[in-house]
């Protein structure tokens, strides 16, 4: 679980240096805006999981992404699909 959690922050925090595939950056997006817990692996459970408050990370990961990366993806509002 954690390194499905490190993995979706590497990719969309390292946008701001070298950009990702825009797919990946966006699945990743749709990842970690979804309050979905049914799934083992979403963001909130795995967070859940490890014992780190989703809220505060989404908020930090989110105010650290490039705007134009961040528009790009900005799919708060659906929930993910798990397919991009």
């Amino acid at each position: 679980m954690a390194a499905v959690l490190e993995d979706a922050v590497q990719t969309l925090l390292g946008a701001r240096r070298k950009p990702a595939r825009p797919k990946w950056i966006r699945r990743d997006l749709e990842w970690l805006t979804s309050t979905e817990r049914r799934d083992p692996f979403a963001f909130e459970t795995i967070c859940e999981t490890l014992g780190i408050d989703p809220s505060r990370i989404r908020r930090k990961i989110l105010s650290t992404t490039p705007p134009a990366v961040a528009s790009r993806g900005s799919l708060a509002s659906r929930r993910c699909s798990g397919s991009s």
